[in-house]
């Protein structure tokens, strides 16, 4: 069997395979009747870390690199089969499979995609294009019969026939450029790139337009629009060299075009938080932003948020996800005083959450992504319209024994307030829960955190209803001295707990729950220490001291959901004498 094919086919997808199987294993398993998937979903990640761990030896190994290459399709049309409702196509598959051939592994993965591109279509969009790069005749792009609209044969004549680099270039370099550089936290400007529209050729120049995310699962409120340019015809190879400086500033090209060392940088330079569309031009290992292209684009909508009223009315939040969610306001709140919204009076104050699906009344919606606004008569500018991400920006949290009280809350589960509104009397009803739950010793709803986490946020929570803090002042004096107290009572205790937080680690990026930087430069040397020292895939362990006896009560404890990580596949391959495991974690996992 000529090796050379296949080898060029796995290395083109198996990455990007790789976070597809994360993706659908982390969204199977919020659902119980997906468990069965997720085993599968187990060994094809097991499969596809012996494939990464293992390339320069299967690059001389053809009989290896086959016997894996089957035990890969063979999990990829288990799934097809479970999730795919044309059942001749997949037995006509697994025929194919047999013969262990190129053929058979890319048709498995092309029913792979066609199966599940529902799921997450940035990742599968970008999974079809690896596909259609391996295509490399028109019968076999025929054969492939993927709906990627990059590859509408229509739009493109002989006489522009579009070299092979193109499809590289796009995906290869987004990819690289959608790693993220600015650094307001562990999982912002990751992850989101879907295509929109066709592709045409102009000028020698094809044309692609994209969707761009700047959260890690699709946000309704944070798309952007990209147009992107790629040069139709090169003479010379695509290498893609992207250095690990960060971006570069001020730096202009002799066309007049912004270079950018990734996506998120546009950000760095507009104002504007509202939906906006770019231009883009990509050619070799670069990305630059082209001049005068920054324009409003009413296409990106935006969509209705849940409350945290309505948010635990529609699902109960575990304890893990409770520990994240204060961390997340304490830290909110801090950003608040520090910034130039802390002179802004708000009327009402109110949480929300954005959901995660594309139909916002299927949307699931996590408690690890707050948006805070307020509700003013008038608004100073349209900015102010706009929900400001809780832990990517400064929002408006001002009140310090507001923020205890909705601590409290959290901590009990029960909101019986509308729009959690803090001013005047209304706070008052609240503080007898306060200090009812600051008496006990057993909360009851964080069991499933230890005994340093527990005190680390009754310590916070004490400090929201300091006495001390009625005697400050009105003024900037005051603001210092809260935005102090803050820092040393309520931030500081928490950011303690946060290795108790991590999500799970796979590849390039380390994907963490907020570790609560104390500043940007030190985040970015943070996860940088992180992705070096934890491997391609990392076991994750229970925040928990006595985690055994915590896993084996969280299923029978009301009102509970599993806050740990599911173990998939642990296994032994005799050929390579090495052990893997596969866990993968979703925060807060919960069947609905």
């Amino acid at each position: 069997m000529d090796n050379e094919p296949l080898f060029s086919l796995v290395e083109d997808v198996i990455n990007v395979l790789y976070v597809a199987a994360l993706s659908l294993n982390n969204e199977y398993q919020r659902v119980a009747r997906h468990r069965k998937a997720n085993k599968v979903l187990g060994r094809l990640i097991c499969e596809l870390y012996i494939l990464n761990s293992n390339l320069s030896e299967f690059h001389t190994n053809g009989r290896a690199l086959s016997k894996h290459l089957q035990g890969l399709a063979q999990c990829l049309l288990q799934l097809c089969a479970w999730r795919h409702h044309k059942p001749d196509r997949i037995s006509s598959l697994k025929d194919v499979v047999e013969q262990g051939n190129q053929k058979a592994v890319k048709y498995a993965l092309i029913s792979f995609v066609d199966a599940s591109s529902d799921a997450q279509a940035a990742l599968f969009a970008k999974l079809e294009g690896s596909l259609n790069f391996a295509a490399s005749d028109a019968s076999a792009r025929e054969e492939v019969k993927l709906h990627d609209s990059l590859l509408q044969e229509s739009k493109f004549s002989s006489s522009n026939e579009y070299a092979s680099h193109v499809h590289d270039t796009l995906y290869n370099v987004l990819w690289k450029h959608l790693r993220c550089r600015c650094g307001p936290s562990p999982w912002a400007h990751r992850g989101g790139l879907r295509l929109t529209k066709d592709a045409y050729i102009e000028s020698g120049m094809v044309h692609f337009e994209t969707v761009f995310s700047a959260a890690q699962d699709p946000c309704p409120m944070t798309w952007r629009a990209f147009r992107f340019e790629v040069p139709s015809r090169t003479s010379r190879a695509i290498r893609i060299d992207v250095g690990d400086g960060g971006p570069q500033y001020g730096l202009t090209t002799s066309d007049g075009s912004r270079p950018i060392s990734a996506i998120c940088d546009v950000y760095a330079y507009e104002e504007n938080n509202g939906p906006v569309a770019y231009r883009l031009k990509a050619d070799g290992g670069s990305l630059a932003v082209l001049p005068d292209t920054y324009v409003s684009d009413q296409e990106v909508a935006q969509r209705p948020c849940k409350n945290l009223s309505e948010l635990c009315q529609s699902m109960e939040l575990s304890s893990i996800d409770k520990v994240t969610l204060i961390c997340i306001l304490a830290e909110s709140a801090l950003r608040y005083y520090d910034s130039s919204l802390v002179k802004m009076r708000s009327i009402v104050e109110r949480i929300h959450f954005l959901p995660e699906g594309t139909d916002s009344s299927e949307s699931l919606f996590r408690p690890i992504r707050p948006y805070i606004t307020i509700d003013r008569d008038t608004f100073e500018s349209e900015q102010e319209k706009e929900f400001l991400d809780g832990f990517g920006l400064p929002h408006r949290f001002p009140k310090i024994l507001a923020l205890g009280v909705v601590m409290v809350q959290i901590c009990e589960g029960s909101f019986d307030q509308t729009n959690l509104s803090y001013e005047g009397r209304t706070i008052t009803n609240y503080l007898l829960q306060a200090k009812r739950l600051l008496r006990s010793e057993h909360w009851p709803t964080l069991d499933f955190v230890n005994g340093q986490v527990r005190q680390a946020i009754r310590k916070a929570i004490q400090a929201c209803f300091d006495r001390s803090l009625s005697d400050y002042a009105q003024g900037r004096e005051s603001t210092q001295l809260r935005k102090d107290f803050v820092r040393e009572n309520i931030v500081l205790p928490l950011r303690t707990i946060a290795p108790h937080l991590n999500f799970v680690c796979k590849g390039d990026t380390a994907e963490l729950l907020p570790t609560l930087p104390t500043s940007t430069t030190e985040h970015e040397v943070n996860r940088s220490n992180i992705t070096a020292q934890q491997p391609f895939m990392d076991d994750i362990q229970l925040p928990s001291s006595g985690e055994n006896k915590a896993k084996q009560r969280m299923h029978h404890v009301v009102g509970s959901h599993n806050d740990g990580s599911q173990n998939n596949v642990a296994q032994n391959d005799g050929s390579y004498n090495r052990q893997y495991h596969a866990q993968v974690m979703v925060f807060g996992n919960r069947h609905e």
